[in-house]
């Protein structure tokens, strides 16, 4: 196997720490009464959006309410707000009655060194009693705060004021919930990078809806992560404003003359890998922990590590590939956003004579190489672009990336013929990334035909209704299925807390609660794993790994000892694709399209099920895997 331009890498494990920009004084300038407003429970408030220079003190003034008010209402954290914030003002003076009973609670104040456990230790209450009281505990126990210990109840008629009491403050949660993006405030050693990360969102989008954060971020910042709809990791998913022209041809492929046939197997196959590497910063990467730059830079990315262990799986895929006989010649581009380079790469002559092109990985420098591929008739392979407005005419292009529209289809048509029988609960919170992906779940549960027909769902805005709509559609006498679509983490983890309260603990065995979310709640590290078992929690995911199998086990001994690292998500999908296009080409041909799905290659990520689109004329692939905890283990539906 020959290997054009050679990558020599060292891999360093090393920590960098960020630098953050110090904040600075801002001048009061002029409040003006916001003209836009919402109902909440019942309760009006205006919708202000906190402009440069003004203050809690500022805002008090202006729209006659107490600064504690606003502040409690917004679960404002160390009385900071930031630029473009959007608070919720009450449009009449709260009154003091909304305060928790004296009778019913104590107030306590947090000290420093002071736990969760030690608090339930010195209250004699349960942990799970005091975060049920205290939603701001989501983001953690913080020295001075001033939490709620509930006393101990005895009538029926003191618990219902709990409760009610409760309801009241379980609104706060949603304060720092926007319109088109939420709140994150920014922790210790966090970084753009790594929040960007965190929320499946590019840095750059961050940037935009935060000015100045190109230039530092701060701890307790207040950062907009924008809400888009994002199902799963590393993907740019499709812009949904034309949801009803995204229901998927699902037409037969075009018939060919000849069905596969297998060719010489003594010729060469020639593959094109585009990938980014960062070659170029490989030199200012250093491991001499004395120097001033690694200790100004321990936290920070290192752009040349992120998706090296693709090629490493790649390249061993190939290594197992060579030894039944198959001989390629691999030409690697380092290539990343840069739309100039794409360019001048497509002109070498080296993609000329290519049999496969597997990326690139960013969406311009992927549309400029898809459409070189399909004037030169060369298979192109989408590895994790799956932006909507990619999928164009173009008959060599292969998408095993998957849209979120074809992750929501498969997944309404995996609801409606594995769980006809449950009531389906769908709740959401009224944001826009929801309704988006509330049009597109609608639109394919009306056009998507299953036996039984005419099955129907019921639809809660939690943001309205709260957990007393989710309760309300509950029935008693059948399986409830609820579908959760909401995306901020703060919010999951509060309304997990919540439905659990909705389960017969004494009587799990006879639970008829199931809970669905996103794929994108397993980047979260506030969930409670013992919420989502008493739920029979389920999430579809495109990737999925099972430890447990033979030749997962023997992939991670192989790669461990070529590169003395554990693999990782890039190095399984790296290994799937060389496995199963290099041995699909080697051996079929350009034809190989024609028994796509008939490949003898077991994949380990994921399967591979591909399906043609007529409007598109590319293959698609539609595999989606559905996961469910059992025992506290993730396994496959």
């Amino acid at each position: 196997m020959i290997v054009k331009n050679k990558i020599l890498i060292t891999l360093f494990f090393c920590l960098f720490s960020a630098t953050f920009a110090a904040a600075q004084d801002k001048p009061v300038i002029r409040v003006y009464i916001a003209t836009e407003t919402t109902v909440i429970d019942g309760k009006k408030y205006y919708l202000h959006t906190v402009e440069k220079g003004q203050t809690l003190y500022a805002l008090s003034v202006a729209y006659d309410v107490s600064v504690n008010d606003i502040i409690e209402i917004n679960a404002i954290e160390d009385n900071i707000i930031s630029i473009g914030q959007v608070l919720k003002i009450p449009k009449i003076k709260p009154t003091r009655e909304t305060k928790p009973d004296a009778v019913l609670f104590d107030e306590h104040k947090v000290e420093a060194g002071e736990t969760l456990f030690s608090l339930s230790q010195l209250y004699d209450t349960p942990i799970e009693i005091i975060e049920k009281y205290n939603p701001v505990l989501v983001s953690g126990l913080k020295a001075g705060q001033i939490i709620l210990i509930p006393k101990k109840i005895k009538t029926e008629d003191e618990v219902e004021k709990v409760e009610a009491l409760r309801s009241a403050h379980d609104s706060l949660i949603d304060a720092k919930i926007a319109k088109d993006y939420f709140i994150h405030v920014v922790q210790r050693r966090e970084t753009l990078f790594s929040i960007s990360q965190k929320f499946n969102v590019s840095q750059q989008e961050i940037i935009n809806l935060n000015p100045g954060a190109e230039d530092g971020i701060r701890v307790r910042q207040e950062l907009k992560i924008p809400q888009q709809i994002r199902l799963d990791r590393e993907m740019d998913f499709v812009d949904v404003q034309a949801a009803d022209t995204l229901v998927m041809d699902e037409k037969t492929p075009p018939t060919y003359f000849s069905p596969c046939e297998t060719l010489d197997p003594k010729r060469k196959i020639r593959i094109a890998l585009l990938m980014p590497l960062y070659l170029d910063e490989v030199d200012d990467i250093t491991t001499n922990f004395t120097t001033t730059r690694y200790q100004r830079q321990r936290h920070q990315r290192i752009n040349a590590f992120t998706y090296l262990q693709f090629y490493q799986g790649f390249m061993l895929a190939l290594d197992s590939l060579k030894k039944a006989g198959l001989q390629a010649e691999v030409y690697v581009f380092d290539l990343d956003n840069n739309v100039s380079l794409a360019h001048d790469i497509i002109k070498k002559e080296e993609m000329r004579s290519a049999d496969l092109i597997i990326g690139p990985f960013h969406n311009e420098p992927f549309a400029i190489v898809a459409d070189f591929a399909k004037q030169n008739s060369i298979h192109i392979i989408n590895p994790v672009v799956s932006s909507g407005n990619l999928i164009v005419s173009n008959g060599h292009l292969i998408n095993v990336a998957m849209t979120a529209s074809t992750q929501l289809e498969q997944f309404v048509r995996h609801i409606k013929s594995k769980h006809h029988d449950k009531n389906i609960i769908l709740v959401h919170n009224n944001t826009n990334n929801e309704r988006n992906i509330l049009n597109i779940f609608e639109s394919y549960w009306n056009s998507i035909e299953t036996q039984p027909s005419g099955l129907s769902f019921h639809k809660v805005a939690y943001n309205i209704n709260g957990l007393a709509g989710v309760r309300q559609k509950i029935k008693a006498d059948q399986e409830n299925l609820i579908l959760c679509i909401n995306t901020n983490e703060a919010f999951v983890s509060n309304f997990l807390r919540l439905l659990n309260t909705l389960i017969d603990h004494k009587d799990k065995e006879n639970n008829n609660i199931s809970l669905y979310g996103l794929p994108s709640w397993q980047n979260y590290g506030n969930l409670e794993i013992s919420y989502l078992q008493n739920l029979n929690y389920r999430y579809f995911s495109t990737a999925f790994v099972d430890y447990n199998e033979i030749n997962t086990i023997n992939f991670i001994k192989k790669f461990r000892d070529k590169y003395a690292i554990e693999p990782n998500d890039f190095a399984f999908m790296g290994y799937d694709m060389a496995m199963y296009f290099s041995y699909s080409f080697y051996n079929y041909g350009k034809d190989f399209t024609n028994c796509i799905n008939d490949i003898p290659v077991k994949t380990l990520r994921s399967a591979y099920e591909f399906r043609y689109n007529n409007s598109t004329n590319a293959f698609e692939n539609t595999y989606l895997n559905f996961l469910r905890y059992k025992d506290y283990e993730l396994i496959k539906e």
